[in-house]
């Protein structure tokens, strides 16, 4: 039963300000990369969500869809995601070998499917990229928001 109760004494423990992540899953060319001693491109998405609602199941819905093929794209090297179970912000960490791999992540069909969608359920997003010594990947979660707060950009919408 989701009582507005628990999640008002759950915010006032400091819970809302939680973050979970399942963890980084690497491609298994990240280990070529770090052999190489390569540099790779780390991708950074904040979003800034509504709480609860469609909203929320819809961009959670919309990771694991692009989650389910992005392996699948040329230049690829790890994805990782992070959110606030009580609060209201989530994180995308995706890893590729450089910017044209980024590039055409970017314009792939299910990612621009759900960059789309996010405009209408978004309040806030901002996003950030930075080059990183292979050997370094993953990236913790606290340089992620260090990189978001050092050179993150904006995209501010109303949301629905």
């Amino acid at each position: 039963m989701k009582s507005p109760l628990m999640f008002a004494l759950l915010g006032s423990l400091g819970l809302s300000a939680c973050a979970i992540s399942p963890g980084f899953k690497a491609d298994p060319w990240l280990e070529q990369a770090k052999d190489n001693n390569a540099t790779v491109l780390v991708a950074i998405t904040e979003m800034t969500l509504p709480r609860g609602g469609r909203y929320r199941k819809q961009f959670f819905k919309d990771v694991k869809m692009v989650e389910a093929t992005i392996a699948e794209e040329e230049g690829f090297l790890g994805f990782s995601k992070r959110a606030e179970p009580f609060g209201s912000r989530a994180w995308t960490m995706s890893v590729w070998e450089d910017e044209g791999a980024l590039a055409q992540f970017i314009y792939s069909a299910d990612h621009s499917v759900a960059v789309d969608r996010s405009k209408n359920y978004s309040w806030n997003a901002r996003f950030v990229q930075f080059e990183v010594a292979a050997t370094e990947i993953p990236v913790s979660w606290d340089r992620v928001v260090e990189e978001l707060d050092a050179n993150g950009r904006n995209r501010v919408s109303k949301g629905r």
